[in-house]
C-alpha cells in the first residue's frame, strides 16, 4: 500500500507524492524538512506514474464527503455534465422563427414547411432518440392538411419537419402539443401554434357582367345608344378561389371590342377598381349595332 501526503514549501508550488509504506518510516517528517531537502528527497523516489494515478483515483472515490456519509458514485455520475459533443434529453422547444415573427404567407397549392426544434438543458439540439419518445399531436385548422402521416413523424437533429398544404384561400392555425410532457415551470410550454395565410393563386378563369350606370337604359334585349354601361370583371384561380381585383388589374389586362366600331370603350379599356375594389371598365354605344367585349391578357384573348 501507499499513503498520500502533501506539503507546501515557502516558495514552491504544492507537491503531492505517493509514498510506499516501506519508505514512509525512512522519510523525514514534513515538519522537519526544509524546502531544499523536500526537493532532494522527492527526486530520490522512483514511483511509477500509474501507481500515483490509481492511488489518487481510489482516494477520490473512497473518501467520505462529509461526516459519516459515504460518497455515492451513481449520484455523482448522474449529476455530472455530459461529455463535450453529447446531446441530452429535450427540455425546451420552439419554432424555427421568433414568437413575434409575421404570419407565414403562401399561395394555395404550395406547401409550407414548418420546423419545430427541441433543445437540451445546455441549449444544444436534443438527442433524436429521446425526441422520438415524445408523444406529439398536431391539429391543422381550416381546409389545410398535414402532408406527412402523423404516425411516421420522425425527429432528426432535434428537428421535426411539418409540411402544410391548402387549396382554399384562408387563414390557418397549426397547433402542436407535446402530450407526454408536463413542466412545473410556467415558462416551459407544451402547446405551440403557428399561423399561415393562404392567398389565391394566379387568375385562371374570368367572368364579366354588364350593368347600366344610371337607370335601365334598355329596350328589349338591346341597350339604348349613349347609355354608359359598367363592365365588371371577376377572376378565379385554378382551385376556384376568387382572385382580388388588385392582383390582376394592372397586369396588362384590359377590355377590348371585337366585331364593331359602334361601341366605345372609355379610358382605352383600362380596368379601374370601384368602391368595392372590383375591377371595371365603362362602355357606351355610339350608334345602333352589336359587338363582342373581350378581356385581353398578355396578348391572349379570353371571352
Amino acid at each position: 500500500m501507499a499513503t498520500y501526503s502533501c506539503e507546501t514549501g515557502s516558495q514552491l508550488m504544492r507537491r503531492c507524492v505517493a509514498v510506499p509504506e516501506s519508505l514512509e518510516s525512512a522519510a523525514p517528517k514534513a515538519k522537519d524538512v526544509s524546502p531544499k531537502e523536500l526537493v532532494a528527497f522527492s527526486a530520490k523516489l522512483s514511483v511509477p506514474r500509474l501507481l500515483i494515478v490509481a492511488t489518487l483515483a481510489a482516494y477520490a472515490f473512497s473518501r467520505p464527503h462529509s461526516g459519516d456519509q459515504e460518497f455515492d458514485l451513481a449520484s455523482g455520475l448522474e449529476a455530472a455534465m455530459p461529455l463535450r459533443g453529447c446531446r441530452g434529453e429535450p427540455v425546451n422547444f420552439s419554432w424555427d422563427v421568433p414568437e413575434d415573427a409575421p404570419k407565414v404567407v403562401a399561395t394555395v397549392g404550395n406547401p409550407v414547411r414548418l420546423k419545430f426544434l427541441a433543445f437540451d438543458s445546455h441549449g444544444r439540439r436534443a438527442q433524436a432518440t429521446a425526441c422520438n419518445q415524445l408523444a406529439v399531436s398536431i391539429d391543422v385548422g381550416g381546409s389545410a392538411q398535414l402532408m406527412q402521416n402523423t404516425s411516421n413523424l420522425k425527429w432528426g437533429n432535434g428537428e421535426l419537419i411539418l409540411d402544410i398544404n391548402d387549396r382554399v384561400a384562408e387563414d390557418v392555425e397549426v397547433s402542436l402539443r407535446l402530450e407526454s410532457l408536463e413542466f412545473e415551470d410556467d415558462r416551459l410550454r407544451t402547446l405551440f401554434t403557428r399561423s399561415i395565410r393562404y392567398e389565391a393563386g394566379a387568375p385562371d378563369k374570368f367572368e364579366m357582367s354588364v350593368a347600366p350606370i344610371l337607370g335601365s337604359g334598355r329596350t328589349g334585349s338591346a341597350w339604348v345608344t349613349d347609355a354608359v354601361l359598367e363592365v365588371a370583371v371577376d377572376a378565379k384561380d385554378s382551385f376556384g378561389n376568387k382572385v382580388p381585383g388588385s392582383d390582376f388589374r394592372d397586369k396588362h389586362v384590359g377590355l377590348t371590342v371585337v366585331g364593331s366600331s359602334s361601341i366605345d370603350v372609355m379610358g382605352f379599356g383600362r380596368l379601374e377598381l370601384d368602391q368595392n375594389l372590383r375591377p371595371r371598365a365603362l362602355v357606351r354605344g355610339l350608334q345602333p349595332g352589336e359587338g363582342q367585349l373581350w378581356l385581353q391578357q398578355q396578348q391572349q384573348q379570353q371571352q
